[in-house]
């Protein structure tokens, strides 16, 4: 066998050879023909293709004796005569060679190289770098800071850092397609698919659509992924909205596997929405932040009021200095005001709980002060802190609808009835100032006639119901004909559900018991037979749901801190039907606040330092930073 030859060129640190006269390239996979020994075809390829990658970043294949040369040169000592060599020699013990006397390689011989990497080891610390410049929203020019490369010097001196042209213009885009991939076989594999999305304007006045997609995966877990934030240039009419509605989910391909979409309460988002035939569900905390805003114009006056006191210690460093020094004073924990923001769910009740906190802090600043900001009344701190327990109930539901990791739609009947059952509690206390009951009456005029019907909602109900911790019970307080519909309409859809044989290992059974039974050749036995099988093949496609459900629902309800999904885990064979439907329901989020999460990272994306970023580079890192 003729000898392994080393290839010298420094064009071989980017091909792989893989048959005779044909070598691979390591990024892109391409097959470029190595015959007559030319390497022109191989430049040409990569100053063509992949131009921002260096020709000699990295060093040529070596063969074992020339690592093993050059590892024992870089250890041994300096010697300037053939008596060190000599002695170097002598004490390495008889019967051992070299390598194996060396035996494998230390760590501190690993940070200590100074050979530069081959292409199969510089990969995946290239693709680390990339995932740590998009998740942890570094900009591109940090492989050119001093100290970085320091850093990296000191942990693996052999290691090449890419320029930011080769991080942007190769990494990232390479990174992306790998991602783009992955969720398309997500999404592939998905059944049911409930989509959030909602629009945002940068600090560039770029306007953009964000859509993120939710479904319960193998593992029964509630899964979400991003499917773009891309720049929106056309105006945000019903008919721009839905064409890009419709082209996001033919991209995906799954326009037959949308249950639902959630948005916020805008008309030409609504109506873009149902102009592509898809169910739209209003976000729930968004439902509420309207209600929460109309109360709160009854106390707009008190409200300015607290709020010119927060800017005026959030403008002044030294009344700020000065707040902190009194907590400390009066042996309190050091804590800063919070200012509500409109867009903001719940800030307003977060200024108010806050100013209360430090209450003695805040009047015994401003005395020692003297500031021009007028100070509240006796009577509007009391309205203040009755308004923040109104409030209260608001702000902790909100919280506990905006998680997308969770079953949130089987909790809505039940959150409505709190909320109007608090507001009446309050409205009878005869204690509350005239300005907080004139709140108290507004939220639950606007409660009653903002979630009037959502009892009807057919994807709210079939979800409270098929919920294990709730069922029935999501439905007391409200009037009996309405859980009486509820269950009519799912019987209604359980009666619809086709299970085929590979998703119901039960029916696959049943159907093998019958080919049996029909080609017995016993004459005692096959008329029956016949006519258990005819029998058995009318009544099982609607009976069987309605049996499931008859079964399901007279179950008792689970633990309301158990997981739903982990339920019906355990209990998808014993319920195939009602577990079709359950995939299609429990996947749906009451609210909308992952693309309202999308925009806080897009906010960090795309700032004033990095506003030459095009955006449809900030659309890939936000793509893999969601996603990765």
């Amino acid at each position: 066998m003729a000898p392994h030859r080393v290839k010298s060129s420094e064009v071989w640190n980017h091909f792989t050879q893989n048959e005779y006269q044909k070598a691979k390239c390591d990024y892109c996979s391409s097959i470029l023909s190595t015959s007559g020994g030319s390497m022109n075809n191989f430049l040409r390829h990569l100053k063509t293709v992949h131009s921002t990658i260096p020709l000699n970043r990295n060093q040529r294949n070596l063969t074992v004796e020339n690592i093993e040369e050059l590892a024992e040169s870089s250890i041994s000592q300096p010697s300037t005569s053939n008596n060190g060599a000599a002695a170097s020699t002598a004490s390495r013990p008889q019967g051992l060679s070299r390598r194996s006397q060396e035996g494998q390689s230390s760590i501190s011989t690993y940070f200590n190289q100074t050979t530069p990497l081959n292409v199969n080891n510089q990969k995946p610390i290239d693709h680390q770098l990339t995932k740590m410049i998009v998740k942890g929203y570094y900009p591109f020019d940090i492989v050119e800071d001093e100290e970085f490369k320091s850093l990296l010097k000191m942990l693996n001196g052999g290691y090449s850092l890419p320029s930011r042209k080769t991080i942007s213009n190769t990494l990232i885009p390479n990174l992306y397609h790998q991602t783009y991939e992955q969720v398309k076989t997500l999404m592939t594999d998905s059944f049911a698919v409930c989509l959030t999305t909602d629009g945002w304007t940068s600090v560039k006045n770029e306007s953009f659509m964000g859509i993120t997609a939710h479904f319960i995966n193998e593992d029964a877990l509630l899964q979400s992924v991003s499917l773009g934030c891309e720049m929106f240039d056309d105006k945000h009419t019903t008919n721009n909205l839905s064409t890009y509605l419709k082209n996001t989910v033919k991209e995906w391909n799954i326009q037959y596997k949308i249950t639902a979409v959630v948005s916020d309460n805008a008309p030409n988002i609504v109506g873009a929405i149902k102009k592509c035939n898809f169910r739209h569900v209003p976000c729930f905390a968004h439902s509420i932040n309207l209600v929460v805003q109309s109360g709160l114009k009854e106390m707009s006056g008190v409200q300015k009021k607290v709020k010119s006191i927060v800017e005026y210690f959030k403008r002044s460093s030294h009344a700020l200095s000065k707040l902190q020094s009194t907590q400390n004073q009066m042996g309190l924990i050091p804590l800063k005001l919070k200012q509500d923001v409109v867009t903001r769910w719940n800030s307003t009740q977060d200024m108010f709980q806050r100013i209360i906190q430090i209450k003695n802090a805040v009047i015994s600043t401003m005395a020692l002060l003297q500031c021009d900001v007028e100070p509240l009344t006796a009577s509007e701190w009391m309205i203040v802190e009755n308004a923040s327990e109104v409030l209260k109930i608001f702000s902790e539901i909100t919280m506990e609808m905006s998680s997308e990791k969770y079953v949130s739609m089987s909790k809505v009947l039940i959150f409505i009835r709190v909320m109007v059952g608090t507001m009446e509690s309050f409205e009878k206390n005869m204690a509350l100032p005239d300005m907080t009951k004139k709140m108290v009456t507004t939220l639950l005029e606007k409660l009653n006639s903002r979630f009037k019907g959502y009892e009807d909602n057919e994807i709210i109900t079939q979800a409270a119901l098929l919920d294990p911790r709730f069922k029935k019970l999501a439905f007391d307080g409200y009037h009996d004909r309405k859980l009486e519909i509820a269950m009519d309409q799912l019987k209604a859809k359980v009666c619809q559900v086709t299970i085929t044989e590979t998703e119901n290992p039960t029916t696959v059974l049943g159907t093998n018991n019958n080919s049996v039974a029909s080609t017995s050749t016993s004459l005692v036995w096959k008329m029956f037979d016949d006519q258990y099988s005819q029998n058995n093949v009318r009544v099982n496609p609607t009976a069987a749901g309605i049996i499931e459900l008859d079964k399901y629902m007279n179950e008792p309800p689970i633990n309301r801190h158990e997981d739903p999904l982990k339920w019906w885990t355990a209990h998808k064979l014993l319920y195939p039907h009602l577990f079709i439907i359950v995939k299609k329901r429990l996947c749906i989020l009451a609210t909308s606040v992952p693309c309202e999460r999308l925009f806080s990272k897009a906010g960090l994306v795309i700032t004033e330092r990095r506003n030459r970023m095009l955006a449809s580079k900030s659309s890939k890192v936000l793509f893999l930073n969601q996603n990765l």
